[in-house]
């Protein structure tokens, strides 16, 4: 056979040795990296979840108060206004018929 008819093998790449060896470790420094901040995120996120249900409680607790507080009020002054309709002392029966004045 003609050396020159058989194809010349190149000999195969065989990687750099020497300070490169840790290169392969970065991708994987990188995942974790990401997965760390993805993980420190999603914390931040339910801190702030949670402070915002608890400022909506309080909002809704403050509300309420003031509702009853008003409801409360106005039913006093009703009160207040009955007993100075009724003036003094009275029966059952004039009781039962003034039952219906606060409504």
């Amino acid at each position: 056979m003609d050396a020159a008819a058989t194809p010349a093998t190149a000999p195969l790449a065989t990687p750099p040795r020497g300070g490169h060896g840790a290169w392969w470790a970065l991708p994987f420094v990188l995942s974790l990296l990401f997965v760390g901040a993805v993980a420190a995120w999603l914390q931040w996120s339910d801190v702030q979840e949670i402070d915002a249900q608890r400022r909506t409680l309080i909002t809704d607790a403050l509300s309420l108060e003031s509702r009853f507080g008003a409801r409360i009020d106005d039913e006093h002054r009703q009160l207040e206004a009955l007993a100075r309709s009724l003036g003094g002392a009275t029966d059952a029966a004039e009781l039962a018929l003034r039952r219906g004045a606060g409504d």
